[in-house]
């Protein structure tokens, strides 16, 4: 490396990126952004999947889908009498 010390150059680092799960979960309990930490597309993933949400989130998106399977449900049985 040494003959090479010329030719390298250090680059700082402008933008720092230390995303982790962690963090992730911890802005996802606070009910803040994750938006601009990491792509849209796995933003969309973690929302769609229930990813990184706390337990109230996921009960909560539990309780829905089973008011919805339920009020469907009702309305089917009062279609069909």
């Amino acid at each position: 490396m040494q003959e090479w010390k010329d030719n390298i150059r250090v680059i700082p680092q402008l933008i720092q990126n230390d995303v982790s799960s962690t963090k992730i979960r911890l802005f996802r309990k606070r009910g803040k952004s994750i938006r601009y930490y990491i792509p849209d597309k796995v933003v969309d993933y973690i929302y769609e999947h229930g990813l990184y949400a706390s337990d109230d989130e996921k009960s909560k998106a539990a309780d829905k889908g089973k008011t919805k399977v339920s009020d469907n449900a009702s309305s089917s049985a009062v279609a069909s009498s």
